[in-house]
């Protein structure tokens, strides 16, 4: 039980960054055909804006 509920909980955070991310997901629709290769470029894009922000932390912090 606790195990479906934390992943509730992921796929409402996904369903979330898909819904921020949405116009790059779109841009990528086309060029995938199959789910597989959409989720995982779009894995991909969202793991590089979230190492994109923590660069952007980081180097306000070090000021």
């Amino acid at each position: 039980m606790k195990l479906q509920k934390e992943d509730n909980n992921i796929q409402e955070l996904s369903g979330i960054l898909r819904f921020l991310n949405g116009k790059r997901e779109r841009r990528f629709n086309w060029a995938t055909g199959n789910e597989f290769g959409r989720d995982m470029i779009w894995h991909w894009t969202a793991a590089k804006d979230v190492l994109g922000l923590a660069m952007v932390i980081f180097s306000i912090g070090l000021l």
